[in-house]
């Protein structure tokens, strides 16, 4: 279900709009999703509150005693004052339960059969509960007392009907007032929007709550990379070494420095080139990378623009147009790549639209002709096949003469795909659902395919692993199970079927020769090659925009990062006065 279906369904339960909507990965990829949504304000109830009052043993009936006064000057009417034991027996219906159990002595930490029990009856006879611990503040006495706060959090979560509020007193001679004020704030509040851990230091009731600190941020950023960033207006034409810099994990955090990083001139046996860049491709890789999911690698490895010094064994001359699979980073405006890595592109070629072809192509080439060894006649099924590798890898089988199988998330992706490449409609499966498998065996007459080009992960994975006809050849070309080391199923390989994971990025920095190899099998072909689609351009300024467009899994074709426009960007304050001016020659 899209978001906009979960929220008809949410709206049909009685629930709000559908208030928060995070995939973990794109929509192909993706395995699990952060819905919020609420209920609409309950009235507040006309009849009085029933509540008990637990206590471990007769002699806190004293402050059980207290508590239960402080709460009827409050206006609010506490029941029943019983010990832990009696719970058991208990048959009235109480809207509330005030634990005072572990108040002052560790409960939690030294459960027995008997006490165990007593749990047990807590939780089934209770719906809500406030369960007050004491001394585990900032310097706790008594740090097991917050096993609470854990129990029930699962507790919640396996039952979302149930309240169950933690309350950590540390004030002691303040913990009447405190339970007091507690009690009647969670009185008026519904259950579903009552803070669930709260803790008291000093008279004052904290929520331990992440927040984002913005101060903390700035000087963090400060500490790695100057002071903080300020505006700069580049003219489009920026001649001098700048890179992009960025704390892992926050994407707000993205701006520009000095790079001094590269060799000024190549050796005498050097075949590097050096590209003044003018477009860089980016993709989900590059988002994985600047949020911290993936810990290897540099953003930005595909980049189009022309030769400002080259080896002399390159092949290649000054002023030469080229696009380049770089392993150093495409976010900067002079990047070394070696030239098996580098492919001249024709002048009529915008370079926005040359930016878009290396790793798309590369990776397409290399996975169906090398290693799935796909010939005329076979079928092949592409997932995610409208995105840049999907559409390269349509357009490599179309010219071997195979037949093509793809899967895509939305309609508007399949209506691109019969457009664009003819693709026949019974040929194009949902990825969203893994029914894809039994109807791609159903139109291939229970045989399966030759060769799958697979970016898909979980059972989505499983299920098309399946789907590889006897002799067949499954091409991984996603991370995320490799990542977290999931297992794949033994029988498919009984019918003689193959695996490989392919990296364009790992071929790029051990296999100069399989990359000159790659390379050769792609230049003669720049000239014919459909340009992906749709190539949505974003100004250098725009970078976090298009990530965050990549993360929300909507987008089709390549998105890529113009170097030529006007624009302002964000500088390190202390590298201002080294790079202003070179940026305005």
């Amino acid at each position: 279900m899209n978001p906009s279906e979960w929220n008809d369904a949410f709206t049909r339960s009685g629930f709000k709009e559908l208030q928060v909507s995070l995939a973990d990965s794109v929509e192909h990829k993706h395995m699990t999703s952060l819905l919020s949504t609420s209920l609409p304000a309950l009235p507040n109830p006309k009849s009085k509150l029933s509540m008990a009052i637990l206590i471990r043993s007769p002699e806190k009936q004293g402050f059980a005693e207290e508590v239960k006064a402080q709460l009827s000057i409050d206006g609010m009417e506490a029941y029943d004052i019983m010990t832990m034991d009696a719970v058991a027996s208990v048959s009235s219906s109480y809207t509330y339960c005030l634990s005072l159990t572990e108040f002052e002595e560790p409960f939690l930490s030294h459960l027995g059969e008997t006490r165990f029990a007593n749990l047990q009856d807590i939780m089934r006879k209770f719906r809500h509960v406030v369960w007050v611990t004491s001394r585990c503040g900032t310097l706790p006495e008594s740090p097991e007392a917050v096993m609470m706060s854990g129990f029930a959090k699962s507790l919640m979560r396996e039952d979302p009907s149930r309240t169950l509020i933690y309350l950590n007193v540390n004030t002691l001679e303040k913990a009447t007032n405190t339970i007091a004020r507690v009690m009647s704030h969670v009185s008026k509040v519904p259950g579903n929007l009552a803070e669930t851990d709260l803790m008291e230091e000093n008279g004052v009731v904290y929520i331990p709550r992440v927040v984002e600190a913005p101060m903390v941020n700035s000087l963090l950023d400060s500490t790695l990379y100057g002071q903080t960033p300020h505006s700069v207006a580049v003219n489009g034409d920026i001649k001098d070494a700048i890179e992009l810099r960025f704390t892992p994990g926050r994407l707000n955090s993205l701006h520009f420095g000095p790079n001094n990083s590269f060799s000024q001139t190549p050796a005498q046996e050097d075949d590097r080139v050096l590209i003044s860049v003018k477009a860089t491709a980016i993709s989900y890789r590059d988002v994985m990378i600047m949020v911290n999911q993936l810990l290897s690698g540099e953003p930005g490895c595909e980049v189009a623009g022309v030769v400002a010094e080259a080896g002399p064994s390159s092949g290649f001359s000054v002023g030469d147009r080229v696009c380049a699979l770089v392993p150093s980073g495409g976010f900067r405006s002079l990047v070394w790549a070696k030239s098996s890595q580098v492919i001249a592109v024709p002048p009529e070629m915008p370079f926005t639209e040359a930016s878009a072809i290396p790793l798309a192509f590369a990776t397409a080439q290399y996975a169906l002709c090398h290693v799935a060894r796909l010939r005329a006649g076979e079928n092949v099924l592409i997932h995610a096949a409208a995105g840049g590798v999907g559409q390269a890898a349509i357009q490599i089988t179309q010219r071997v003469g195979a037949v093509v199988y793809v899967t895509v998330s939305t309609p508007e992706k399949k209506a691109l795909l019969i457009e664009k490449y003819g693709i026949e409609g019974s040929h194009i499966f949902s990825s969203r659902h893994v029914a894809f498998a039994r109807q791609l065996k159903r139109e291939t007459g229970t045989r399966g395919v030759d060769v799958v080009l697979n970016s898909l992960s979980g059972l989505a994975l499983s299920e098309t692993w399946r789907c590889v006809a006897p002799f067949g050849r499954f091409v991984e070309i996603g991370k995320r199970d490799m990542l977290a080391s999931k297992n794949l199923p033994m029988d498919p390989f009984q019918q003689n079927v193959s695996y490989s994971a392919v990296d364009m990025a790992i071929i790029a920095k051990l296999n100069n020769r399989l990359m000159s190899e790659i390379r050769d099998d792609l230049q003669p072909l720049v000239s014919k090659l459909a340009p992906l689609h749709p190539v949505t351009v974003y100004k250098l300024s725009e970078l976090e925009s298009a990530l965050r467009w990549l993360q929300t899994g909507q987008h089709m074709g390549k998105a890529v990062i113009t170097w030529e426009q006007p624009d302002t960007i964000q500088v390190s304050d202390q590298e201002i006065r080294e790079i202003e001016w070179k940026l305005f020659d």
